[in-house]
């Protein structure tokens, strides 16, 4: 009698655990379908808006909201992926224009870490004397280091470009995910302390705050 007592015990409770998965898959199912649509509707909003402006995609047999849905796909693919973005003006041959826009996607991305970095340290109440010449110096030293190092990781091939004939401007974009960000940020300041002495007398606050996550902006959140 127990051991049947402890057999329907032991099937409801499977039961209550089938169902569980069942509805949170459902759930899961739902949220996913809801990102999609969201994902389609923003996609569809900002092609029309750039289409506008004069924008079309470069380089690439899908059209401009194909592209920017397939990219919203893939930027929301991964938690941690953040969008790196160049532009390069007056600029009429795309492979010329791919290159500088690439090159300023790296140098953006450097300027914002490094003017961050600057600001966190700049506001820490625990901290004295950080600002000044061998601050700058490292500051300085971490913006050309860290251009060179994002570079490295993001690769040639971004994610979709954008041409406007009209205005001669180019635009690229890449999905940099935060761990190889972090990385890189952390090379380019252990080459930054090697060029100044003021800075390492800071070193493991400055650690901190270029280990923390950055975050940039979207084309898709505009």
């Amino acid at each position: 009698m127990k051991k049947n007592y402890f057999k329907i015990a032991l099937i409801a409770m499977l039961s209550i655990a089938t169902v569980s998965v069942v509805y949170a898959q459902q759930a899961s199912s739902n949220l996913q379908k809801r990102d999609l649509k969201k994902m389609e509707k923003s996609a569809q909003k900002k092609a029309k808006d750039l289409t506008k402006k004069g924008w079309e995609i470069d380089g690439s047999s899908k059209s401009l909201e194909e592209a920017l849905l397939a990219y919203a796909k893939n930027l929301a693919a991964k938690d941690g992926n953040e969008e790196v973005s160049g532009l390069v003006v007056n600029c009429n041959i795309p492979a010329n224009c791919k290159t500088a826009a690439f090159n300023d996607a790296a140098l953006q991305y450097a300027l914002l870490t490094a003017g961050t970095i600057k600001s966190r340290m700049d506001g820490d109440q625990g901290l004295d004397q950080v600002s000044g010449e061998e601050m700058n110096k490292f500051y300085e030293a971490y913006e050309t280091t860290c251009q060179k190092e994002i570079q490295g990781v993001l690769g040639k091939s971004p994610a979709f470009c954008l041409r406007n004939r009209t205005t001669k401007e180019y635009q690229v974009f890449y999905i940099l995910n935060e761990d190889i960000a972090s990385a890189a940020r952390l090379r380019a300041m252990e080459q930054a302390f090697k060029e100044t002495q003021a800075a390492q007398k800071y070193a493991k606050k400055i650690s901190e705050y270029v280990n923390e996550a950055f975050k940039t902006t979207s084309i898709l959140d505009e």
